[in-house]
């Protein structure tokens, strides 16, 4: 099943950042992450992309892929 959990980024966000707020299908779907704010940034020089979940405004989840060196 394909939905459209997670929203769509909003204008908070940068060329190299976006954030995702969580939209009413996505509360619809899952109340709890009704406050969920994603965060996908990508840091060019370093080759670092970061995946950061916030829920209530406090960090919940985060991620960050490097090359391998």
């Amino acid at each position: 099943e394909i939905t459209n959990y997670g929203g769509w980024a909003n204008e908070e966000g940068t060329v190299w950042r976006q954030y995702f707020v969580a939209d009413k299908e996505t509360a619809d779907l899952i109340p709890a992450a009704a406050t969920n704010v994603w965060m996908l940034q990508f840091k060019p020089a370093s080759k670092v992309l970061t995946y950061d979940l916030k829920r209530h405004d406090l960090p919940r989840y985060q991620a960050q892929l490097k090359p391998r060196t």
